[in-house]
């Protein structure tokens, strides 16, 4: 496998690229104290002086040969596959900068003109320098373009929560930076020219689905959940199947959809892996397997054929149903309390031979 890294400044990753975040990756899902951990290392870097480079983290990305014109300029098009929980953060940081600086004062304000032209492309707006997914309400491009968003609560499921979060927490983050006299102009020079990452960015779109497991040995911290994902995606793209492409298309589908469900609550993934597992395990069926033994065992039962792959997403996503169903259930509130009693339960749910009376009872 021939991954070249390259080690880039925030300013020179977003030159002459645009980000999108394919539908089957997960929605945004960093909470208060990632977004704090991320505020902090930045103050702690900006201690360094102006020209003190700071790592921040790596991220990987499917680059499909696929560009965009805007004007006369030309756009690279790149998927992010991993690092998108970071790079979304740090944008809507750079969008609440721009708000923040003063239009009466003609530097700030071309700074802040900058900074539009960097978050938006092209007349009318048209094209984002990162298009997120699942933003169902549309929260993130009307941000970006308009500076506007609503109250958090407004927000009908968690990931437009958590990201409506981001926007008011990134303004307050800029508001308290103004407080403590640093300059808005400062921090920008600050996050565009010393914040540094390891792209690793990738053109074969097989490679993707393996590259997790070169990297998390190298010490890129992925999810099993995400690693299952990408491990079962490289079976369906070994495999000589002459209708690969709409196997994978099938299997984007079903990630789409099981990545929408596990985005509206904390720790949905992590159960839904180990119950997928449990379920199907012939020697441990009474007793949550951990996380990495169920993506050994899912993944063992999926060697076979893209087939057997299909079948074990559609099965993953079935499980996921069910755990979302029960969690939502305000009467059985009690057992939902205790894992094994939730892996009782999705099990009774997911019976097809049980009328629902019967699985009530």
């Amino acid at each position: 496998m021939d991954i070249q890294p390259q080690l880039v400044t925030l300013d020179s990753l977003f030159e002459k690229r645009l980000f999108r975040i394919p539908q089957y990756q997960r929605a945004y899902s960093w909470q208060s104290k990632q977004r704090k951990d991320l505020f902090d290392d930045i103050q702690k870097s900006m201690l360094g002086g102006e020209n003190r480079k700071h790592f921040m983290a790596t991220i990987v990305g499917l680059h499909r040969k696929e560009t965009q014109r805007i004007r006369t300029d030309k756009y690279q098009v790149i998927e992010i596959v991993d690092g998108q929980q970071r790079v979304t953060t740090l944008i809507l940081i750079l969008k609440a900068i721009a708000k923040a600086l003063n239009d009466e004062d003609s530097e700030e304000r071309k700074i802040s003109e900058e900074l539009h032209d960097t978050l938006v492309k092209g007349d009318g707006a048209t094209f984002l320098l990162l298009q997120t997914n699942h933003d169902l309400g549309g929260y993130f491009g009307n941000y970006i373009r308009c500076g506007d968003y609503p109250s958090p609560d407004k927000a009908e499921i968690r990931a437009d929560s958590e990201l409506l979060k981001a926007m008011s927490e990134c303004e307050k983050f800029v508001k308290k930076c103004e407080e403590n006299g640093q300059s808005l102009a400062n921090l920008v020079w600050h996050i565009k020219h010393n914040l540094t990452f390891v792209l690793h960015s990738i053109d074969d779109e097989k490679l993707v689905y393996t590259v997790f497991e070169v990297l998390n040995s190298r010490g890129l911290d992925v999810s099993w959940f995400d690693r299952l994902k990408s491990m079962l995606m490289a079976v369906v793209f070994e495999s000589r199947d002459e209708n690969k492409s709409e196997i994978m298309d099938e299997a984007h589908r079903l990630w789409s959809s099981i990545y929408r469900i596990v985005g509206l609550h904390i720790g949905r993934s992590i159960e839904s892996l180990r119950f997928a597992a449990t379920l199907r395990s012939e020697t441990q069926p009474y007793r949550p397997i951990n996380e990495e033994g169920a993506v050994g065992q899912l993944l063992r039962q999926s060697k076979g054929s893209s087939k057997q792959v299909i079948e074990t997403t559609q099965w993953i996503k079935s499980v996921t149903e069910a755990v979302d169903q029960l969690h939502k259930d305000l009467r059985r509130n009690s057992i939902t309390k205790i894992l094994h009693a939730r892996l009782v339960a999705v099990a009774i749910n997911l019976r097809r031979d049980l009328q629902d009376g019967e699985k009530k009872q």
